[in-house]
């Protein structure tokens, strides 16, 4: 059986450090954990660092500087790179994947582009 990556939801426990510990081992492996609590003290003991989903981390950073719409999110993981559209980040919060140690994000402007030829024998380059 395959290891696939979980989303834990953590009810309001006792306060301590016990669950900031097992939600910090759990998004070690990979596994996304949210916490609802109704006590502002509470994150004393949960810092922020185990909300670490791709759009956390962008929020965190202060969001994107170019448009949303020709935006690529590139998350290289080992020898692995992984790109998606910005805005298809928030159209399937599936891919809202957690980032883990290790792991750089990388948003950029989309550099695709093609020639338009026009008929007075000019031709302009056109990004998407």
């Amino acid at each position: 059986m395959q290891d696939q990556a979980r989303h834990f939801l953590f009810l309001q426990g006792p306060h301590g450090p016990f669950f900031a510990r097992l939600a910090g081992q759990l998004t070690a492996k990979g596994h996304r954990v949210t916490r609802i609590g109704l006590n502002a003290a509470d994150r004393i003991f949960w810092p922020w660092r185990f909300t670490r989903t791709v759009s956390a981390m962008i929020a965190r950073a202060g969001g994107v500087t170019v448009r949303p719409e020709v935006a690529q999110i590139s998350l290289l993981r080992g020898n692995t790179t992984s790109q998606a559209w910005y805005l298809d980040l928030f159209n399937n919060p599936g891919m809202d994947i957690p980032v883990r140690n290790g792991d750089h994000l990388l948003i950029e402007a989309d550099r695709r582009s093609f020639t338009a030829l026009g008929a007075t024998g000019t031709q302009n380059r056109v990004p998407f």
